[in-house]
């Protein structure tokens, strides 16, 4: 599940379930089973080994260190939504840094 942390969230109903449309630009949290959210441990660092990205509970799900922006990386017409395929990035709100993968396929922080 993704919450959208912007003022402009559309909804359209589609066979009695609503889906969301998100916005270049806007912010994002990323949940999983409904208690966890995708985040940066408190002890994050640039170092090997601490520079990871977690699903976390507790506190974390109203921290500014669980929230991520939606970039994308071609520029479209103001104020178009997403669609499927369109090349995008997530950035983290309190390092700056992207998300990504690194060569063992873990979830990293990249610059």
């Amino acid at each position: 599940m993704v919450i959208a942390m912007g003022l402009f969230l559309q909804r359209r109903h589609f066979y009695s379930t609503t889906a969301a449309c998100v916005f270049g630009g806007e912010v994002l949290r990323f949940f999983h089973g409904g208690d966890e959210c995708l985040s940066i441990p408190s002890t994050w660092s640039d170092q090997p080994g601490q520079n990871i990205v977690v699903y976390e509970g507790g506190s974390v799900t109203s921290q500014a260190r669980s929230l991520w922006r939606l970039e994308l990386a071609r520029t479209k017409w103001a104020g178009g939504y997403i669609n499927w395929f369109h090349p995008m990035r997530l950035r983290h709100i309190t390092t700056g840094r992207y998300l990504g993968i690194n060569q063992q396929h873990e979830l990293v922080l990249l610059e």
